[in-house]
């Protein structure tokens, strides 16, 4: 079986609309960010370890000595990197440096349980065995999945957003009333993506243009939605409307399910 896989470019949607382009890491730059973070976790965990021995009032034994390095070890291996993928939504410092990121396998973002799952598996897999499990593992499945990232239903990707200043997604007043009444139905990857870049772009294009697409875009979207705007709503405010909608009940979804999981585990 080969193992020189091209790992595939994919694609997400944000809940904001915008089409991030992904591509699951590979392993020399999951090496690299790996290394920058057992380095600098070490130093500040080395750093501390020196400082509660040499301190006067402080000073250990060989017990204590024994039992602090057992706690720092954990530390480093386990507690702080779940804390730093928790709390940065799947980076640590290292990721943040070559750019990659945990999602999960739907592409999106992971949650306490996946953290917990990944960390945990990787003791084995990157620290008992210096990365020899997770490298090997690596090279056999297609999205460079390691075990633990197959066990908690993550991977490990690269993204690139084409929409570095993306046009605020915002509830136009007027339509306010009319959102929280209407019903929109499922939207296409396609069409979402195209009226969230025709907003990014319209003021960069020629009036004509820029009227001709919103209109057409506008009615591309009415199928999909009940009751129709108030008559006279402009093509722009009516796409901005649609994709808040659309984006708010993403997050109450999301929320929801952060709910229930919270209250399972309790």
């Amino acid at each position: 079986m080969s193992t020189n896989r091209t790992p595939r470019r994919e694609s997400i949607i944000t809940g904001d609309a915008i089409e991030l382009e992904i591509q699951p890491a590979a392993i020399p730059l999951r090496l690299m960010a790996q290394v920058v973070d057992v380095a600098v976790i070490g130093s500040l965990m080395m750093l501390v370890v020196l400082i509660l021995i040499d301190s006067g009032p402080f000073r250990l034994n060989a017990a204590q000595t024994q039992t602090l390095g057992i706690v720092m070890i954990a530390t480093i291996t386990f507690v702080i990197p779940l804390l730093m993928e928790l709390f940065t939504g799947g980076r640590s410092l290292g990721k943040m440096m070559v750019g990659l990121r945990v999602l999960r396998a739907d592409g999106g973002p992971v949650r306490l349980r996946h953290v917990f799952v990944r960390q945990l598996v990787g003791l084995f897999e990157n620290w008992l065995t210096f990365g020899a499990v997770a490298s090997i593992a690596s090279m056999f499945n297609a999205r460079g999945q390691r075990f633990g990232d197959m066990l908690a239903g993550t991977y490990c990707v690269r993204m690139r957003d084409d929409n570095d200043h993306p046009y605020p997604l915002i509830m136009p007043p007027e339509l306010q009333a009319w959102a929280t009444k209407a019903e929109i139905g499922p939207l296409s990857s396609s069409l979402t993506i195209r009226a969230r870049t025709f907003l990014n772009r319209a003021a960069r294009l020629s009036p004509h243009a820029r009227a001709r697409l919103g209109v057409a875009l506008a009615e591309e979207l009415l199928a999909h939605v009940q009751p129709p705007p108030p008559m006279g709503t402009h093509p722009e405010r009516f796409l901005a409307a649609v994709l808040v909608t659309r984006r708010d009940e993403e997050y109450r979804r999301y929320l929801h399910q952060v709910r229930q999981e919270v209250r399972e585990s309790v």
